[in-house]
């Protein structure tokens, strides 16, 4: 799997996308639009988006933030 967040402006502001994407089948799993990147949003999104999918690890680009929360839900980055 591999996670992913990009950034754009809605009406001026900045809003987060993020993507949840399955590699091998080559599809998205989940994805969500959000005014703010903060580590309880992003933890909520995974559990809501992986609840009862399996999972090896995730792939990500190492943003420092997203170990915590990673090693927070026992997922490998």
């Amino acid at each position: 799997m591999n996670f992913i967040i990009k950034f754009s402006r809605l009406n001026g502001k900045r809003h987060y996308r993020s993507t949840i994407y399955d590699s091998i089948n080559e599809i998205p799993i989940s994805e969500k639009i959000v005014r703010n990147r903060s580590p309880n949003i992003i933890k909520q999104f995974i559990k809501e988006s992986l609840d009862n999918k399996p999972l090896i690890a995730i792939t990500t680009d190492l943003y420092p933030m997203y170990g915590n929360i990673f090693d927070d839900l026992n997922i490998k980055q």
